[in-house]
This record gives C-alpha cells, sequence and structure tokens, in this order.
C-alpha cells in the first residue's frame, strides 16, 4: 500500500475528491476552521481518499473509501455523493495532540457536519473541559463520546 503526497490539485485532474470535501466538510470538525482541505490516495485492497486540513494548528487527517465519493458510480447506486451515514476514519490527530486518544475511530459524516457547525446550546466535555452543542454526540475537540 502506498499513499500520494498531499495536495491540493487545481482544475479538473483531482476536482472529484477536491469538490466531494468542500460541498461535504466545508468546517472542520476538529478545529473549526474554514480549510482548503488536501487530499491523497492511498492505494491497497481497499483504496481510500485521505483528507488534511490545511489549518498549521490541526492539520488532522481523515479518510473515506473512494467509492463512496462518488456520486454516481452505478445505477443502483444514484445520488450516494454526502448522504450522512457514511462513514470517515480519523487517520492522524495532525497537531492536535487531544484527539491521540480517537485516533482509528470512525464517524458518520452527519456527525462530523454537526461537530462543524456552530453550537446553539452549550454543555462541557467531561473529557477536556470543551463547549459543545447540547445536541452533540461527540466533542469537537477531543472526539470523545459525550454523556447524555
Amino acid at each position: 500500500m502506498w499513499l500520494q503526497k498531499f495536495t491540493r490539485p487545481k482544475g479538473f485532474g483531482g476536482s472529484l475528491p477536491r469538490n466531494w470535501i468542500d460541498d461535504a466538510l466545508p468546517v472542520c470538525p476538529f478545529c473549526l476552521s474554514d480549510p482548503e482541505w488536501e487530499f491523497a490516495l492511498k492505494a491497497g485492497w481497499i483504496n481510500r481518499y485521505h483528507f488534511r486540513c490545511t489549518n498549521i494548528d490541526c492539520m488532522a487527517v481523515l479518510s473515506i473509501n473512494v467509492p463512496d465519493v462518488a456520486k454516481v458510480t452505478a445505477v443502483f447506486t444514484w445520488g450516494i455523493g454526502t448522504t450522512k451515514k457514511k462513514m470517515m476514519k480519523l487517520e492522524s490527530e495532525g497537531h492536535n495532540t487531544q484527539l491521540s486518544s480517537v485516533v482509528g475511530s470512525e464517524f458518520t459524516l452527519g456527525d462530523l457536519q454537526q461537530m462543524s457547525e456552530e453550537p446553539l446550546e452549550v454543555r462541557g466535555c467531561n473529557h477536556c473541559n470543551s463547549r459543545n452543542s447540547s445536541d452533540a454526540k461527540f466533542c469537537t475537540e477531543c472526539g470523545e463520546v459525550l454523556d447524555a
């Protein structure tokens, strides 16, 4: 297995994964910045796109199976582009060491989108004492599951 160098290509080359991540996660769920996501392809038995936040204080890396990025892969999988049930894996905490305990964890796209939103009502995380929205399932700082 090999991993390409992280880039953000301009133009048509690489536009599918670039446009997909820009639409699916316009805000990084871990640092709440508006990154220009970089991506790389990890080839192996199962090919995965790896997306890295470009915020220098974050640099977290998420991955997803390549077929999950395609909006249309076959007649039978029409419109699977950004469904909230797709699973993304936290591959690296980057520069955010508070995420090290959840590296390797998988999150639904819907949970990551929820973590990216500005909180309406706030509650504290028992693990890192950060503030999160009252309906969040995971902490936006450390990624730990929030108590009900």
